[in-house]
């Protein structure tokens, strides 16, 4: 830089020309619009053929703020941090918006001041050079495949265009990537990176996130606060500014993931003891995968009438090979009542040997306890008693039963003529109009007698009288079930 003699380190931006040298007049860029009239977001109002452009950090894209300028016939641009950082911000590659074929270099805050201080005085010449290293390619490194894959799943399931599902979807990409790459035996509470090998940091340990992820606030002191474009970011040595507002969505997204990344430790250390480590990071796709281990989970529903006694069981029946129940196939039910219900698991992993992805279907069985005396009665349903109609059918094991005795007290001396008297039909059973009446089925010889009248005795005199009077009142007699009639004996 003349006359200062100063140099500069600056940051290759994720676009435009790799490898340049160019040297020309260095001016500030004026664009006269917006928060900050020196960031280009909007055109410039100035000549800048042949020149160097200084502009600010604002906030579009990277790309734009080179368009401007290249559009105007500048030969390079040099865009300074507006956040105060030890290493130059490094101009990041938006896929919305077309790469300039443009020089361009990112500065830090400090060396950005220190320029706009010299423009002050006289003239200023500005040597631009970049030589393009060793170069990776970014598919080669899995943590950024798992964060874009990520993507993939995630964007079908919602509207990926909205801001938010946008700054949740940076958050869920980290996060799948870290969790990816996890293991056990890993320091949970340590500092992890998101693929740093595919970063173009000569260190290899940024790729465009302002803080490594860690639960220690020391290092990653982001909070959901931090998403506000309001809200200063703090420094430290782990902190790695972008130059980008909180609110876009790969710094706010940083936040989501940090939050994930928390909880995820947080069940890996409530869990340590009955989970374990693989148990807890199982993906919960619904798909058995090696070192996994999953559930099959059921129901038991009693529908009956009666209990199922305690000892049943529900067994996998003939498992598929490939498939193993560290505690075997079967489970014990308890008592069941009627209408209960009850949730059972079992628990299954993957033998070593199967390799590919395989279906498998299982049989359950249940077996229950026979139980004596848990078998209801069966009671079938009585037709209307009539004449022609069948007798009452009585429940199996059952004696035959006898009616109760009539309270005693006076007979009634109609009781004889009202049992005699022939009962009407049961409806169902009754002569339709039109049609021909039928001689009804003659008792049987054993109850026929019931239905003769004997003959009364004419006795002359006052034996004849006596026998007129009334009677006294006989015993009570318990009534005999027939078929039909329940005629007392005299």
């Amino acid at each position: 830089m003349e006359p200062l003699g100063l140099a500069l380190d600056g940051q290759i931006s994720e676009f435009g020309p790799a490898n340049f040298d160019v040297t020309a007049p260095l001016v500030l860029c004026d664009d006269g619009a917006g928060p900050l009239p020196n960031d280009c977001c909007e055109a410039p109002i100035d000549d800048l053929e042949g020149k160097i452009i200084l502009v600010d950090r604002g906030a579009c894209v990277f790309e734009i703020q080179a368009n401007r300028p290249f559009g105007k016939g500048a030969v390079g641009v040099l865009i300074a941090d507006v956040v105060a950082a030890d290493e130059p911000i490094v101009p990041l590659d938006d896929l919305t918006a077309l790469n300039p074929n443009i020089p361009n270099l990112g500065l830090t805050l400090a060396d950005g001041d220190a320029l706009k201080a010299a423009l002050a005085g006289p003239e200023l010449t500005v040597h631009m050079a970049a030589k393009a290293g060793p170069t990776r390619d970014a598919a080669f490194d899995s943590q950024m495949i798992a964060h874009e894959f990520s993507h993939y799943i995630n964007n079908r399931l919602g509207d990926a265009g909205g801001p938010s599902y946008l700054v949740m979807g940076e958050g869920w990409g980290d996060f799948n990537a870290m969790l990816m790459s996890i293991r056990e035996g890993d320091d949970l509470h340590g500092t992890l990176n998101y693929a740093a090998w595919g970063s173009i940091d000569p260190v290899q340990f940024w790729n465009g996130r302002q803080y490594v992820y860690s639960t220690d606030f020391a290092v990653n002191p982001l909070t959901f606060r931090h998403i506000g474009d309001d809200v200063q970011l703090p420094a430290g040595p782990l902190f790695s500014p972008n130059g980008l507002a909180n609110s876009q969505q790969h710094n706010a997204g940083q936040v989501g993931g940090e939050m994930l990344w928390d909880s995820y430790v947080a069940l890996q250390e409530l869990h340590t003891d009955d989970l374990g480590f693989e148990a807890v990071r199982c993906d919960e796709d619904g798909i058995l995968d090696d070192e996994e281990t999953g559930r099959v989970a059921f129901e038991v529903y009693n529908s009956g009438a009666v209990k199922i006694a305690a000892g049943a069981t529900v067994e996998i029946v003939d498992p598929p090979p490939g498939l193993v129940f560290p505690d075997g196939p079967v489970v014990t039910l308890p008592e069941l009542a009627p209408q209960q219900t009850s949730a059972h698991t079992i628990t299954v992993t993957l033998d070593p040997s199967i390799t590919e992805p395989t279906r498998a279907a299982l049989r359950v069985r249940l077996t229950t306890r026979r139980v004596r005396g848990a078998e209801p009665a069966v009671w079938a349903r009585e037709p209307a008693l009539s004449r022609r109609g069948p007798a009452r059918r009585r429940p199996a094991g059952r004696g035959r039963r006898t009616r109760a005795a009539q309270p005693a007290g006076p007979r009634d001396p109609g009781d004889r003529r009202r049992h005699a008297r022939r009962r009407p039909r049961a409806p169902e059973l009754r002569r339709r109009p039109g049609r021909p009446r039928r001689r009804a089925r003659p008792a049987p010889a054993h109850h026929r007698r019931h239905l003769r009248r004997r003959p009364r005795r004419r006795l002359a005199g006052p034996r004849l009288r006596a026998t007129r009077r009334r009677l006294p009142p006989a015993p009570a007699r318990p009534l005999r079930r027939a078929l039909i009639y329940n005629m007392p004996k005299r």
